[in-house]
């Protein structure tokens, strides 16, 4: 099992944005809305094709398959997704005039199709998902690399709206006012030879209590069961078991989609969904450092035969509890472990910090590469804005995006004299995560208001993901996935799928001192770069 680093390992971040129709000719129709955006991405940039090849949604961590008919239609999403609008729906200027039928895929015919998947400038991808525009960051060399990628994430999505024409409202948040939600999920690559059963407890319980100094917050609404009030994750309450392959109903604290992108023999690729995004980058920065350490910490405590100092904080209910702590913006609120113990929720997240901190400690001495610093830069960060959050609420808010919000919202909501019933509140929340600056109350709280930028830099790390960007230069690659592409030579009709290798490939296809640019390859020239691994198929 390789613990070399908890930086180390390849990361990722993906965002599903919400949108609202602002122009008249916009469409109402959210997934037509969508497909306007990435397809004024995908024409501007000459983007191929998504190559499908290798994806594997319905696979099982538990070592289980879905079969294909009985899987739930939103888990399909090894297929192309086909949103076609007729002729007459189509503005001059490439609006959407009315609501656009939707057949089976969206099939229609005559019509013009629009693009639902654009391969980034990153090297990622943007496409639709279901009802919303979202952007997957390029493979990215450890958590601090993945700060930076979720912050492009955002800039892609805002230049794919500009080009389709500023129609609509882009809203960096995964839950809105009537009960729905949509995602923000994290991607680590982990060992396989970590038992999945010995995983999941622990991390199910950790993100539970994550929350507390990463979660974006939002304004709840009234309802039947519950009054308006303000709760510390957007995510949580929409969490209703611990594991499970569906996301899209019945929503796992832990996803169990056992689908690598990698191989498959030696790795898994941990696939979180029940996270918040966060425009505060030191909360995203505090939320995929600190995931990556407790992955860490698991790897190296199993390595050693040592879980049990994190077993030991396991919580009896992590779907109760995370529904406890999310509505408790006080943090007041109690937990109860494996072993009945009912301890503050704060306390024991600080364990599990302690915990990760030891077994860094331990181990420091062994981390001989360069991200051993930045490690322990992060670890302090974590213990210190755990710490705030007891002592010092004020400076926890320069780190903490909830608490931002809340403090924010709260002295709003006392200028007016209102509880949070007052639809004005849930309107600054929807606001705050405007990413068009100049309606974003966000953008005015950073100008105003201290907040902490994290220590990022700027990441140089090669990967797969470098790999593909740079492919998107050359005219002959028409579709492009996770672990392949594919080629197509005009000159012989003939088209070649290769490989991309693992997800910290750090192959260059144009090296240093070369003088002229990967556009200027030839075919053969290409293709000689992946000699002994491309095949040739038939499109």
């Amino acid at each position: 099992m390789n613990t070399a680093s908890p930086f180390s390992q390849i990361v990722g971040i993906e965002t599903e944005y919400g949108i609202q129709a602002i122009a008249e000719d916009a469409s109402t129709n959210p997934t037509i809305g969508s497909a306007q955006i990435v397809d004024a991405y995908a024409k501007y940039h000459g983007s191929p094709r998504w190559d499908y090849q290798g994806e594997d949604p319905l696979n099982d961590m538990r070592g289980m398959r879905i079969d294909r008919r009985q899987a739930h239609p939103t888990q399909l999403t090894d297929v192309p997704l086909e949103i076609a609008v007729l002729p007459a729906q189509i503005s001059p200027d490439g609006g959407v005039a009315t609501d656009a039928p939707l057949g089976a895929h969206g099939r229609l015919a005559p019509s013009s199709r629009l693009a639902t998947n654009a391969v980034t400038r990153r090297g990622g991808r943007l496409y639709v998902d279901h009802s919303h525009p979202e952007v997957s960051s390029p493979e990215c060399y450890g958590p601090v690399q993945a700060v930076l990628e979720d912050a492009e994430n955002d800039r892609i999505i805002c230049e794919a709206n500009r080009l389709a024409g500023n129609r609509y409202r882009i809203i960096k948040n995964v839950a809105d006012q009537h009960g729905h939600t949509w995602g923000h999920h994290e991607n680590y690559r982990i060992s396989r030879s970590l038992p999945w059963k010995k995983i999941v407890p622990i991390l199910a319980s950790f993100l539970a209590l994550r929350p507390i100094y990463c979660g974006a917050g939002w304004v709840r609404t009234s309802s039947k069961t519950r009054p308006a009030g303000y709760e510390i994750s957007q995510r949580a309450r929409h969490l209703e078991c611990i594991q499970g392959l569906q996301t899209t109903y019945r929503r796992p604290l832990v996803n169990a989609r056992d689908e690598p992108h990698d191989h498959a023999q030696q790795w898994r690729r941990l696939h979180i969904i029940a996270g918040d995004p966060n425009l505060l980058a030191y909360s995203t920065y505090l939320r995929v450092t600190s995931t990556s350490l407790l992955l860490w910490t698991v790897a190296s405590l199993w390595e050693t035969s040592h879980l049990g100092s994190l077993e030991s904080w396991l919580l009896k209910d992590p779907v109760k509890a995370a529904h406890q702590v999310a509505a408790d913006p006080h943090l007041a609120s109690t937990v109860e472990l494996m072993d009945g113990r009912l301890l503050p929720a704060l306390e024991v997240l600080a364990q599990y910090a302690k915990v990760i901190t030891q077994t860094w400690q331990a181990r420091a001495a062994e981390q001989l590469d360069l991200q051993a610093s930045s490690v322990q830069q992060a670890i302090n960060d974590w213990n210190e804005t755990l710490h705030l959050l007891q002592t010092d609420l004020s400076q926890a808010a320069m780190r903490v995006e909830w608490l931002a919000k809340y403090q924010l919202l709260d002295r709003q909501r006392g200028r007016w004299g209102s509880g949070w019933e007052d639809p004005r509140l849930a309107a600054l929340d929807i606001k705050w995560a405007d990413l068009d600056p100049a309606n974003s109350l966000f953008e005015i709280y950073r100008r105003k208001m201290p907040i902490l930028a994290p220590p990022v830099g700027r990441g140089t790390q090669r990967t797969r993901g470098t790999l593909r960007a740079e492919l998107m230069g050359h005219p002959a690659v028409v579709k492009a996935g996770w672990t392949t592409a594919v080629l197509a030579d005009p000159q012989n009709s003939r088209s070649y799928r290769i490989p991309l290798g693992a997800a910290d490939n750090q192959q260059a296809i144009i090296e240093d001192g070369d003088q002229h640019g990967i556009d200027q390859l030839t075919i053969p020239q290409l293709l000689a770069k992946f000699a002994r691994s491309a095949i040739e198929i038939e499109e």
